[in-house]
């Protein structure tokens, strides 16, 4: 499986592509663990309509974050370096951080201690700046 995988880290394409469908893969496990909070939740009032709403957006979002691949490709290069790939880059993995931070929310509304996962994920992503301030 391990080998498939790189195999697919071969072109900046398949990387996009592949980080794209991590983010649809995380977009349903968000989608069903909010769900699953709701319903077991005492404290959510479960409301089909929420849910409704919540997919119509992820779509939304998705459909948003493929138009900036023909974006990206407008970008011009910078001393050979290919800033508009760079940057789409940055704007699939900062959302892919963010569904998965909604994740860890919706099992921490389902009574799971998350606090390990969030604080490696708060580290991860801390900069040099915040130690110094």
């Amino acid at each position: 499986m391990f080998d498939y995988l790189e195999r697919l880290m071969t072109s900046n394409d398949t990387k996009i592509l592949f980080v794209i469908t991590l983010i649809v893969i995380s977009e349903i496990l968000d989608w069903l663990s909010g769900t699953v909070a709701a319903v077991i939740n005492p404290d959510i009032d479960y409301k089909s309509k929420i849910g409704t709403n919540g997919i119509l957006r992820k779509i939304s979002f998705i459909m948003v974050l493929l138009l900036f691949i023909p974006v990206s490709v407008l970008i011009p290069d910078v001393n050979d370096i290919d800033v508009g790939t760079i940057a789409l880059y940055v704007l699939y993995l900062g959302y892919l951080g963010n569904v998965i931070w909604s994740i860890f929310e919706n099992y921490e509304k389902m009574g799971k201690d998350m606090t390990m996962f969030k604080e490696f994920w708060r580290k991860l992503f801390k900069s040099e700046d915040d130690n110094n301030g």
